[in-house]
């Protein structure tokens, strides 16, 4: 886990506030996004709380921040450069499933990765801002219906339905909006299959 007091609570405040600003968000849009309350973005901005390792690790998962710059100062703010208006930071690296959400230990399978959603194409079932817990798996043992985690060339994992229809062999997703894709053609990388989601309750 995360070494928060590797720093002076105000002064990672202080950074919280400087990224908040940077990404364009009252306190109030940053804590709904990382399904926190009002109240304890201010606290942490202010230095009157300090806030946990997994509310830490969760912004740094969701908006792609350099864990060292944020406990530090040391580094640049954002892994991969600060995205432009409009757009999402790229969270193409796999983080440990402990470092986001907290599990039982029995149900922490050794190699699975996490991820936070950032679209809406599994929708009800998987929404925005879910954690999805996975790993990695052979083509071979794919089985129709089974749900996925794809990585397209640019952008956030994503989660589709694998399936075998009429011979071919598609990613579909459950929010009728997005277009079902051939395996073969699509310009998405099988990373693995999913494990479990985790809702935002279980995050707070």
């Amino acid at each position: 886990m995360l070494n928060i007091f590797s720093d002076s609570g105000d002064m990672v405040g202080n950074r919280i506030r400087e990224l908040r600003k940077a990404l364009g968000l009252t306190q109030r849009e940053f804590a709904e996004s990382i399904f926190s309350s009002h109240r304890s973005v201010q606290n942490w901005e202010t230095g009157e709380r300090n806030i946990s390792s997994r509310n830490l690790k969760y912004i740094c998962v969701m908006y792609n921040v350099n864990e060292e710059w944020l406990l530090e100062g040391e580094g640049e703010m954002f892994e991969n450069g600060m995205p432009g208006p409009g757009e999402s930071p790229d969270t193409s690296y796999r983080t440990r499933v402990e470092d986001i959400v907290n599990l039982p230990s029995r149900f922490i399978d050794k190699g699975a990765n996490a991820f936070v959603v950032h679209d809406n194409a599994m929708e009800p079932g998987i929404v925005e801002g879910d954690v999805a817990i996975w790993r990695s798996v052979d083509p071979a043992d794919l089985r129709s219906g089974d749900i996925v985690v794809l990585k397209p060339a640019r952008g956030h994992f994503t989660v589709r339905r694998f399936l075998v229809h009429s011979g071919r062999k598609l990613y579909v997703a459950d929010n009728k909006d997005y277009e079902p894709a051939e395996c073969e053609k699509a310009e998405l990388k099988l990373c693995g299959k999913l494990l479990e989601i985790f809702g935002r309750k279980n995050l707070s």
